[in-house]
């Protein structure tokens, strides 16, 4: 629920109706026919579109981003929602945003130990390289000391499924882009934990790519990608059991 503060009172007040209208439709208190007007699909996205408008002109503070972002996300479940189905097929890209390479990598039996090994010595690497940027005062390793905290947990555990999009291949591509814009401002520490970040989305992206070559070959209306046809090469070192998929014999 968005708390009604400052210049953004009347939009949080308005956002404060709608999640409360939503709240009673959800636990079926009483059926009230004037609420149903309150919780059509285009309600949300017009919220999110005035939320940035807020954001635009009064600044962003901590109630209107995180007030923004849920209704980002309560707009894209009302754009996607079909009367037929409580399920939702979600798209390459959307898959690419939900999905991490190291997420529940324990549990996961047809993982090679090799594959794990070297997840788990990516994370421990920028933990290290993070924190000693934390240390020395740079502000970027604290965002990404935050990143790499969360994916130790989803490496080892099953997490939900908001963990799962912070640790999205997307999102790890994205502060890989953000860190290489800023690398010469930072220490050596932060240029480090650049570098590893920059080798952890493309492994990250390269093993989505590989897992889903027939989704991503319609998405991107290419019969043949180069780095999973070379039968030689990537490809049969992941589809040969010997770096993603583990033998018959691995009880992990």
């Amino acid at each position: 629920m968005s708390y009604v503060k400052g210049q953004n009172r009347y939009l949080s007040g308005t956002v404060t109706v709608y999640s409360l209208a939503s709240l009673w439709s959800f636990i079926n208190v009483s059926y009230i026919r004037d609420l149903e007007a309150l919780q059509l699909n285009i309600v949300p996205i017009f919220l999110t579109i005035a939320s940035f408008v807020a954001i635009e002109t009064h600044g962003l503070d901590f109630q209107l981003a995180g007030m923004t972002f849920f209704l980002m996300a309560d707009s894209y479940f009302a754009l996607r929602y079909n009367d037929g189905s409580d399920k939702i097929e979600f798209t390459i890209l959307e898959k690419f945003c939900r999905e991490g390479w190291t997420q529940h990598m324990l549990m996961k039996k047809k993982m090679s130990i090799t594959f794990r090994i070297m997840a788990a010595t990516i994370i421990f690497v920028q933990l290290f390289l993070a924190t000693m940027g934390t240390i020395y005062s740079e502000s970027m390793s604290k965002v990404i000391l935050g990143f790499y905290l969360l994916r130790i947990g989803q490496y080892l555990l099953r997490t939900v499924y908001l963990v799962d999009m912070v640790q999205s291949n997307m999102m790890c591509v994205a502060l890989s882009l953000y860190a290489l814009l800023n690398i010469s401002s930072g220490g050596l520490y932060f240029k480090a934990t650049a570098m590893v970040l920059v080798l952890d989305a493309i492994l990250g992206s390269l093993y989505f790519v590989i897992t889903n070559e027939q989704e991503v070959k319609e998405f991107v209306g290419i019969d043949n990608l180069w780095f999973v046809t070379e039968k030689e090469n990537i490809w049969k070192m992941t589809k040969g059991h010997s770096v993603f998929d583990a033998s018959k014999d691995d009880d992990f």
